[in-house]
């Protein structure tokens, strides 16, 4: 899903199942951005909230994500739409570095 404004698209969020072994039924947020230039404008919350009812329309009634430890800015707009870690955590490289995810899940 995108949003767009004025003809440009400023968002996007990527979603599908979960691709967790542990929560093979539920859902994920793969992705989301947000234009900097458009951030705090509601542009993020409302890509979320679309992403959710899609799920819950679905009758997916937990939905996960992912996102880097250190990544506070991130966790702390996942936790104001209220997302929660759920206690998984995983490690992954990116361009030689080890960096550690946080799992966070959301329950209808």
């Amino acid at each position: 899903m995108v949003h767009e404004e004025e003809g440009r698209i400023d968002g996007w969020v990527s979603t599908g199942p979960c691709r967790d072994d542990d929560a093979k039924t539920g859902g994920e947020i793969y992705a989301l951005y947000v234009e900097p230039g458009s951030w705090r404008k509601g542009i993020g919350r409302e890509l979320v909230a679309k992403a959710e009812q899609e799920f819950w329309n679905r009758g997916i009634s937990r939905i996960v994500l992912w996102v880097l430890e250190q990544n506070d800015l991130a966790r702390r707009f996942y936790e104001s739409v209220g997302y929660s870690p759920d206690g998984q955590t995983k490690e992954i490289t990116i361009a030689d570095a080890n960096l550690l995810e946080v799992r966070y899940a959301k329950r209808k």
